[in-house]
């Protein structure tokens, strides 16, 4: 960003602040971590959605077990998001427990912890807003879309639409980088122990199925067969909660890093931490309840600027960033209206000019930097 000199009315570039300036915002206590607070947030969840699954096998009526499905599938994320902070280290002060109740909170999402790690981590939280670094909804630019194959283009257009979110995440981030390497970005030294702890994820998985299978009870006026209702019971508790969940985790991360005013980048020398982390990440204000049910997960730039601040802190550490950088943290108050406008206005990006475009190559946005 660059401001006017005021006596030769000559553009002048803004000095941006780095990791430690900006760091120095947060009140001191933002990062206390409490073993005490991190257990109970984990176990309340986790008992809750282990009752959720066993009162889907165990209990008789349809209604019931479709209830208890529905506690699956709200408590999936929930557990994902303390599994989250817990990777970062910040859930609790003790490494050990902090990467225990990862890998715990993980399978219910099948997610691979260790992969996770690296990806998000190292990748995104390293880099984020940085094309071919940056593995999380990275928008293509014009002349990169007009010569992927059709069926490719046509895809990415899906991607960017209200169901699209989802189809994203399970495809490009849960397949091809998660559980199979598909993408180069996990053609790395330690793919092994990734492959390997795929393994314990896909173990997880299998066994839902067989406890419902074998386990599963239901009504005597049922009118479906034993084999009917096992198939039935496995599309309605183990599918379509893990469907919708990654149609959930693809619809928040759209949310934290695409809007009309954030930039990104493909030449790392334009890059910087304070475009990343301050600039390039957005604050998505939801009603206060449905924050505190997702943790403060939305308050999202705190989280970048230093992911050492647990998720109880996270909130009054986005108030001090946004005292500080006012003019530079994006905040957007969540509409549905707002979430079809950014999906209509970012669908490309001119990295040259930094601004937003449409499919046809059109701006729709104005300078982003």
């Amino acid at each position: 960003m660059t401001t006017l000199n005021a006596s030769h009315n000559v553009p002048v570039e803004r000095r941006l602040p780095g990791v430690k300036e900006v760091r120095e915002n947060f009140h001191v206590s933002r990062r206390s971590r409490s073993t005490f607070m991190g257990v109970v947030i984990f176990a309340i969840p986790t008992l809750l959605y282990l009752a959720s699954f066993l009162g889907m096998i165990f209990l008789t009526p349809w209604w019931a077990k479709i209830a208890c499905a529905a506690g699956v599938t709200f408590f999936i994320p929930v557990l994902f998001i303390i599994g989250h902070d817990a990777c970062h280290g910040s859930l609790t002060p003790r490494a050990w427990l902090n990467r225990l109740i990862g890998r715990i909170t993980f399978l219910p999402a099948l997610h691979v912890f260790s992969v996770w790690e690296y990806g998000h981590n190292g990748l995104h939280h390293g880099w984020t807003n940085l094309r071919g670094k940056d593995l999380v909804w990275a928008p293509f630019s014009k002349q990169d879309y007009d010569r992927l194959p059709a069926f490719r283009r046509w895809v990415e257009r899906v991607y960017r639409s209200p169901i699209g979110v989802g189809v994203y995440y399970i495809v490009e981030m849960w397949a091809r980088f998660g559980m199979t390497c598909w993408q180069g970005w996990g053609r790395n030294r330690i793919v092994p122990k990734f492959y390997l702890a795929r393994f314990g994820v896909a173990c997880f998985a299998v066994a839902q199925v067989w406890a419902m299978i074998l386990f599963s009870r239901f009504a005597e006026s049922n009118p479906l067969s034993q084999w009917w209702s096992s198939i039935v019971i496995v599309a309605v508790g183990v599918v379509l909660p893990f469907l919708l969940w990654n149609w959930f985790m693809g619809f928040t991360v759209f949310l934290h890093h695409t809007h009309e005013r954030v930039a990104w980048y493909d030449n790392e020398t334009e890059w910087s931490y304070y475009a990343g982390q301050v600039r390039g990440v957005v604050h998505v204000r939801f009603p206060r309840l449905m924050e505190l049910i997702l943790h403060n997960i939305m308050d999202h730039t705190a989280h970048h600027v230093d992911p050492r601040i647990p998720l109880y802190n996270l909130t009054a550490a986005q108030t001090d960033l946004e005292r500080a950088y006012a003019e530079d943290v994006v905040v957007a108050p969540w509409t549905l209206r707002q979430f079809l406008r950014t999906l209509r206005v970012c669908q490309l990006y001119d990295y040259e000019n930094h601004q937003w475009l449409d499919f046809a190559g059109n701006p729709t946005s104005g300078r982003t930097v």
